[in-house]
């Protein structure tokens, strides 16, 4: 077994990948800054694939969080860490 984090965690993306591997039996933490969303993709990854799922509020543009947020998931982790990032920028057109 692994344990994915998974930053993003909130993309469709990554909503996909944490369905993947839910089913396989993988621990997944979740990282976004979107509480709601979190709550609601941790219930229903609980629901369809009965896992090991938590979630981490994180908000990648502040960095004094970081190491914290790290410690928190090394806490939690009870398998060997892997890392999916999914970074999602928005682009801003100047007229």
């Amino acid at each position: 077994m692994t344990c994915w984090i998974i930053a993003g965690a909130t993309s469709a993306i990554a909503i996909q990948f944490a369905h993947i591997t839910a089913k396989r039996g993988d621990q997944l933490i979740l990282l976004a800054r979107d509480q709601p969303k979190l709550i609601a993709i941790q219930n229903d990854l609980r629901v369809r694939f009965h896992c090991d799922v938590n979630y981490l509020l994180l908000d990648a543009e502040k960095f004094s969080d970081h190491a914290e947020v790290v410690k928190k998931c090394m806490t939690i982790a009870k398998h060997p860490i892997s890392l999916l990032l999914i970074i999602i920028t928005s682009v801003m057109s100047v007229r």
